[in-house]
């Protein structure tokens, strides 16, 4: 979709400048030395003013451009409220479940502020945690169990989950030198580029930090 035209494009600044450069040809005894004083107050209101006709002007072609797909008959899709998925989790020590209620309010951080959205049905919350997960490879028909580590709900910065090879590897080499081990012990799973898959069978720490794969 080609972006409307800009019809004037200035705004306070750009205004404001300018009358500082025209007012002495036609006002020369107002005194603008004075940010606190009357002319430069004055200047400024007409600046918010002539701003606020500027971003007017500028809106008018896409307004037009609305008025006429409104007389094609393309219609503006009515507004209807957002709708989020929202994940409740419950405080460490809760051995009871929990129920929140229809209408809760919940917040989610926007371009210019929260925005706010109410559950729509009542929602139980169950204390319990994840004992285990296995995943599966269709493709070679194989289930692998969770890697180290999984299940242990322990935020991880990408800084730690990001590896770089510091020496050239052969094709088809079981052994890497990385630029640390953070994170990697024996059964864990690295990626290497965008398909290889490889879990780790040993982590050697000493100048360099090593891995043996399969």
């Amino acid at each position: 979709m080609i972006p409307a035209p800009v019809v004037d494009g200035r705004r306070f600044e750009s205004f404001l400048r300018e009358l500082r450069e025209f007012a002495p040809h036609y006002v020369p005894d107002l005194n603008l030395s004075d940010e606190q004083g009357v002319g430069v107050a004055l200047m400024k209101i007409a600046t918010l003013l002539a701003e606020t006709i500027a971003v007017r002007l500028d809106q008018a072609p896409q307004k037009h451009f609305v008025a006429f797909l409104d007389q094609l008959g393309i219609k503006l899709l009515p507004a209807r409220p957002a709708r989020v998925n929202v994940t409740f989790r419950l405080a460490s020590g809760f051995e009871q479940s929990v129920q929140v209620p229809i209408g809760t309010r919940v917040t989610a951080p926007g371009n210019d502020g929260d925005i706010s959205f109410e559950t729509t049905g009542e929602l139980v919350v169950t204390p319990g945690t994840l004992k285990t997960a296995y995943g599966t490879d269709p493709v070679h028909d194989l289930i692998f169990h969770h890697p180290p580590g999984f299940l242990d709900q322990v935020p991880r910065t990408p800084t730690e989950l990001n590896y770089s090879i510091q020496s050239f590897v052969p094709a088809k080499s079981t052994r890497l030198q990385l630029n640390h081990t953070t994170e990697l012990v024996p059964g864990a799973f690295i990626l290497i580029g965008e398909n290889e898959k490889a879990v780790i069978q040993k982590v050697d720490e000493g100048a360099s930090s090593r891995c043996s794969t399969r």
